[in-house]
């Protein structure tokens, strides 16, 4: 049974898709404490969980740039976890539930 498509919350254009994408690439370099995929979607570009899904549904280029936006996050992760700049244990539990990390 093929998985139906959420709805978003407003009409997105690919172009929209692909500048969303690459302004969260960006944002990771602008600054250290840029660490979470999700503090940029959810709270910086004000985007409802459904309109990410959809995107990611939609747009290949925009599930490209989230899964390269993954990467960046579990490389911040660990390496401020390893220089003690996040508690390790929250690390260790977003480590393994979001990336499938043991």
């Amino acid at each position: 049974m093929k998985k139906k498509t959420p709805k978003p919350s407003r009409d997105f254009t690919e172009a929209e898709a692909i500048q969303i994408g690459n302004e969260l690439l960006e944002w990771f370099h602008q600054k250290d404490d840029h660490i979470y995929v999700d503090d940029f979607l959810l709270i910086t570009k004000k985007l409802l969980a459904t309109d990410v899904e959809y995107l990611i549904a939609t747009f290949p280029a925009f599930k490209e740039s989230l899964s390269n936006a993954d990467k960046i996050e579990l490389a911040k992760l660990k390496k401020y976890a390893s220089a003690d700049r996040l508690n390790a244990s929250i690390v260790k539990t977003i480590m393994t539930n979001k990336h499938d990390w043991l």
